[in-house]
């Protein structure tokens, strides 16, 4: 069983300093939120959000990568800089769908 005491830092470790845990998946999330260099946004709107289920045990991915790219709505429009930042371009979240329908 995972505890405090043998969480990060806990000493129980398992074999190459592997972290023991008591989960057989993880969803490993990725999202990418509206920037500007040098500025602060606000607020931050995300417009990709993407996962992945990972094996615990493995580390394998077991399904295909789920993506959906989400229209904002107080920023529509990307920046130069966060176009460049992410490679996702304005038409690809022009076609997106509102957070609420991607989660």
């Amino acid at each position: 069983m995972y505890t405090a005491a043998s969480g990060a830092g806990g000493g129980n470790h398992g074999v190459a300093g592997v972290q023991l845990q008591e989960f057989a998946y993880f969803v490993v999330i990725d999202l990418e939120a509206t920037c500007e260099r040098g500025r602060s946004i606000y607020p931050q709107e995300v417009f990709e959000l993407a996962s992945v289920i990972v094996d615990g045990a493995t580390g394998e991915q077991l399904a295909e990568a789920f993506r959906a790219y989400v229209r904002p709505v107080h920023h529509p429009t990307l920046t130069g800089y966060c176009r460049e930042l992410t490679g996702i371009e304005q038409a690809d979240v022009d076609a997106g769908v509102l957070l609420a329908d991607a989660l």
